[in-house]
């Protein structure tokens, strides 16, 4: 058995993330950027100011599972279909009263944001992204293992862990907090518009046919088996979400893949959403805004491959809508 390393561009832009404090009490993340590293140097390109009166400080840290959570824990319902919605880009068919997730970069903004809207029946779990990108979906890479380093991508997190909170404690500073049964599944449309639903399960060492590594020059991460989630299926759509030019992202993931999870009414996973924004030219990724958590900027490989189910909130199987 051979583990895979992720390799990364050997000069990434980086963006750092300044947390400050006002002394009014409001909090929030500002940028720094770009910076570019190497293996031998970082050089600073340009810098922004923070606003006048702002106070660095530990208001937004983001926490690495040796910490409480530092947000509340959301509760998303998602409706038992009575039929299938089909997987074409368009949500139409969705259940209108299915509650939406929503995610944001900068929650005062149109652009960067976007919903989500998640249902199941008895072989799958259905999401529908809506995003306000201010462009179309783009991803020029071509591995989908670290395709949220080379474009857009939405992302599904979910613990099928029968103890999903027990033990979430870091072993080390920059270590994760994953358990057997932690998932997290990329979904984008990768160089030459080819689909990519492709699956990291964490931490199963029974499984461990296509191991990955991924690290360049900070913390490593390690999953046990990374591939294409056999009886995915994803499909992309043009929309303007909010008046703002974006895309629809539909995908289906059968429960046999998660651990042949069997799923029923009133079932609670801890479970996040998140959305990888990329640049105009969908080259490189901007920052990720999650459903439940901190936001994140561009970080090391390492450690954005990072899941920290700890952050996470619950996904309620409902009944039928």
């Amino acid at each position: 058995m051979r583990l895979r390393q992720a390799i990364a561009p050997a000069a990434e832009k980086v963006t750092v993330t300044i947390c400050a404090e006002h002394p009014s009490g409001r909090s929030g993340k500002w940028w720094l950027s770009p910076f570019r590293r190497t293996p031998f140097r970082r050089t600073a390109i340009a810098l922004v100011l923070l606003p006048a009166g702002m106070l660095l400080g530990p208001a937004c840290r983001e926490g690495r599972g040796d910490e409480p959570a530092q947000f509340p824990r959301q509760v998303l319902r998602a409706p038992r279909l009575a039929a299938p919605v089909t997987i074409d880009g368009n949500p139409a068919d969705w259940p209108a009263a299915a509650p939406r997730a929503t995610m944001a970069l900068d929650p005062d903004a149109d652009q960067y944001r976007g919903t989500a809207r998640v249902a199941w029946d008895d072989a799958f779990l259905y999401v529908v992204f809506e995003v306000a990108a201010g462009k179309p979906l783009r991803n020029a890479g071509g591995d989908p293992a670290t395709s949220f380093k080379t474009g857009d991508t939405v992302e599904v997190y979910l613990s099928v862990n029968e103890k999903p909170l027990a033990d979430r404690v870091a072993r080390g500073p920059g270590l994760d907090t994953a358990k057997p049964g932690d998932y997290k599944i990329l979904i984008t449309l990768l160089r030459s518009a080819r689909p990519a639903v492709f699956g990291l399960d964490f931490v199963n060492p029974a499984r461990n046919q296509h191991p990955q590594l991924f690290q360049v020059n900070g913390p490593k991460t390690i999953v046990d088996h990374a591939a294409a989630v056999p009886g995915g299926a994803m499909a992309v759509g043009k929309a303007v979400v909010g008046g703002v030019a974006g895309f629809v992202v539909e995908a289906k993931l059968p429960w046999r893949y998660f651990r042949d999870y069997r799923p029923r009414p009133g079932a609670r996973l801890l479970f996040n959403l998140a959305i990888n924004f990329s640049n105009q030219a969908g080259t490189a990724n901007m920052g990720k805004a999650y459903w439940n958590g901190p936001s994140h900027m561009v970080e090391d490989l390492g450690i954005e491959a990072q899941i920290h189910p700890e952050q996470w909130g619950w996904l309620e199987l409902g009944d039928a809508k």
